[in-house]
């Protein structure tokens, strides 16, 4: 839910919709992404959590187990991966605009912010998705 509220308060500031008549910016910017990385790492722990309570504690899901069937360390690192992409290219779009003005006063800072979100949340669920198949690696079936 954290994560989801932070995106949504991104994607708000992003595109500039004024809420409660006000215009939102940098600081709630910074306030989503804080909440969308958090809420990513808590839902990552979540997950791991569970997979160990199901794996070595005998827990019985049929969600997780029909999850668990659906999909696989591909598509964690294929997720986080691009998303991971997606923060390095946006990044690497500063970087060029800042050389291109000859390395003066970077004025990107929404788009800065939103780099480092997207960075940090692919990185979270890249290397989440390797813990996750290294807990289900010794796992009881049965």
């Amino acid at each position: 839910m954290l994560a989801a509220i932070g995106t949504i308060v991104s994607i708000l500031v992003l595109v500039q919709v004024h809420i409660f008549g006000r215009s939102w910016d940098v600081h709630a910017l910074i306030g989503g992404a804080l909440f969308t990385i958090i809420g990513v790492q808590v839902l990552a722990l979540g997950l791991c959590a569970h997979a160990y309570g199901t794996y070595f504690m005998g827990e019985k899901d049929a969600w997780f187990d029909a999850a668990r069937g659906r999909f696989r360390l591909e598509h964690g690192l294929l997720i986080g991966g691009a998303i991971t992409v997606g923060g390095f290219v946006t990044a690497l779009i500063i970087v060029i605009q800042w050389i291109d003005h000859g390395f003066g006063a970077l004025g990107l800072t929404r788009l800065a912010i939103v780099a480092f979100e997207l960075l940090v949340v692919g990185l979270q669920i890249f290397f989440s998705s390797f813990l996750l198949s290294v807990i289900g690696l010794r796992r009881r079936d049965g």
